[in-house]
């Protein structure tokens, strides 16, 4: 197999679609993230695609989800661009995690995984997803980033840049153990050496098989946690940001068992910080607040959230619970650029259809949640709700879909109709009859305005105004004017003038068939 071959081979996907990505030369955000203009392609991935995409001409991306919702490939994208790649590949390599990490475009990563087989999107994001959470970055995006696509809408789900664009001098290369840079042909032998069964993927056997019991004595009671303060203890003692994840253990204890809460924050202190809070300072910050107030856990404080599980917290006797309300993880958003445009969105890994009206309104959010996810999701402050609509929007994939679907396209439609039927002038002095006339001569027909209108009310068609019907009128011309008088004689012998607009002549879809002999003697 050539190298093209192997690289389409590793990114089996979508065969409905997949992405371009063009990147603005020398231009990034003031997040340090490299401006690019990315949409989606109809259509399967080729090797024509994957050879300008390693040649540099073109930068492709992957769709993970198939049209049945499956997956032979995932990947954890950490869009954090001061990234200390080493210490992530350290972790990796700590919890023998199946991924191969790679530098993304803008100095993050993707951590890619590669199956054995096709396997239901679903149970890979929520691996991936476990995976994530204890390296500290819950809150990456994970491809596939749905659990199912709305095939029959149009939707094709989201795509992730590949590695290698510009083989020869990319910057976006994989890792190996060793933290160096793979050639290409090394990265593709690292991805058949390392695809894996997706029964082998479960996380904590990596973990665990790692974890010396000299280095974690006693740690049967890390089970109970929640799962952030169990990841978090797995890099090892605390030594940074010690307070939040004090009261984090203290809300854990007092659930566990209110009479000796103290005891256990004290003992927590003493043996998983690095170095231990000053038992004043425990007292003043931690214990007291609790003293007066059962507070819940701080999901969304950073440094909490970076390890956060929310979905096996909630299993947990003492985890969050699953009646406490919190926004979901929303994003994915695809937006099918038809006229009205229909989007897609992604809300817990679910895929939800809605408009531009229902996403800017949290109420008819909400309500569209209701009635297709049967959840009702928490609203926010309309300052962080529209910065979070702001956000979505300009990272959204846009799928183009035919012109007929686009308003401009029906119009062209209805305009090629009125032009070329039965209804047609044949002399110009039909014109004052609202009739379309095409003069063979100059290639062009022409038509009365009020005459177009009267014929687009009769179908329906409303949706553009005279002002913007002269301008799609404009662009067929070419952007030339294309409205002028035309003298016509009238029935009693007198000429007249009427202003008329033309578009360049329609060549016709009568297809002609010549006359066929039938035998005499067939029967009838």
């Amino acid at each position: 197999m050539t190298i093209e071959e192997r690289f389409l081979e590793a990114f089996e996907g979508s065969q409905e679609g997949h992405g371009k990505t063009t990147v603005t030369a020398s231009r990034r955000g003031r997040d340090g993230k490299a401006e690019a203009k990315s949409f989606v392609v109809r259509g399967p991935l080729t090797v024509d695609c994957i050879a300008a995409h390693l040649g540099g001409q073109q930068g492709y991306g992957a769709i993970p989800i198939t049209r049945e919702n499956r997956a032979k490939f995932g990947a954890i994208d950490i869009d954090q661009y001061d990234l200390d790649h080493g210490a992530l590949i350290g972790k990796i390599r700590k919890y023998r995690l199946p991924v191969i990490p790679c530098r993304s475009k803008s100095g993050g990563a993707h951590l890619f995984v590669f199956l054995t087989d096709w396997v239901e999107a679903r149970l890979l994001r929520e691996y991936l997803g476990e995976m994530a959470s204890a390296l500290g970055y819950a809150k990456a995006e994970i491809f596939p980033k749905q659990d199912s696509i709305l095939i029959e809408k149009g939707d094709v789900g989201n795509f992730i840049n590949m590695p290698y664009f510009d083989a020869e001098n990319t910057m976006r290369y994989a890792f190996n153990e060793a933290g160096e840079a793979m050639t290409v042909e090394e990265f593709l032998d690292a991805v058949e050496s390392s695809r894996v069964d997706l029964s082998a993927m479960e996380f904590l056997s990596y973990v665990e098989e790692d974890t010396a019991e000299e280095d974690l004595p006693e740690r049967g009671w890390l089970k109970e946690v929640p799962p952030c303060i169990r990841n978090k203890l797995r890099e090892g003692p605390i030594s940074t940001e010690r307070n939040h994840w004090a009261f984090q253990y203290t809300v854990f204890a007092k659930k566990k068992d209110i009479d000796n809460w103290k005891s256990l924050v004290e003992e927590f202190n003493s043996r998983e910080f690095s170095p231990s809070l000053p038992s004043q300072e425990l007292s003043n910050t931690v214990l007291r607040s609790q003293e007066k107030k059962d507070y819940g856990y701080k999901c969304n404080e950073p440094s909490i959230a970076a390890y956060c599980d929310k979905k096996a917290c909630r299993k947990l006797k003492h985890g969050i619970g699953s009646r406490t309300a919190d926004l979901p993880n929303i994003g994915g958003l695809t937006i099918l650029m038809s006229d009205p445009k229909l989007l897609f969105l992604d809300v817990n890994g679910k895929r939800l259809e809605l408009t531009m009206k229902q996403l800017q309104h949290q109420s008819l959010f909400q309500e569209v949640c209701m009635e297709q996810l049967l959840f009702a999701p928490q609203k926010v402050k309309d300052p962080d709700w529209v910065a979070m609509v702001n956000e979505l929007l300009n990272n959204a994939t846009q799928v183009p879909v035919p012109e007929e679907l686009t308003t401009k396209g029906q119009f062209l439609d209805l305009l090629k109709t009125y032009c070329t039927s039965r209804i047609r002038a044949k002399d110009p002095e039909e014109l004052s009859m609202g009739k379309p006339w095409t003069d063979e001569n100059l290639g062009r027909t022409m038509f009365t305005m009020n005459g177009l209108f009267e014929f687009l009310k009769q179908r329906n068609f409303t949706l553009l105004t005279k002002p913007q019907v002269q301008q799609v009128l404009k662009s067929l011309n070419q952007g030339n004017d294309c409205d002028g008088h035309k003298s016509i004689k009238k029935t009693d012998g007198s000429w007249s003038t009427i202003r008329v607009w033309w578009v360049p002549q329609f060549a016709s879809d009568e297809i002609s068939m010549p006359p066929k002999e039938v035998s005499s003697d067939v029967p009838f």
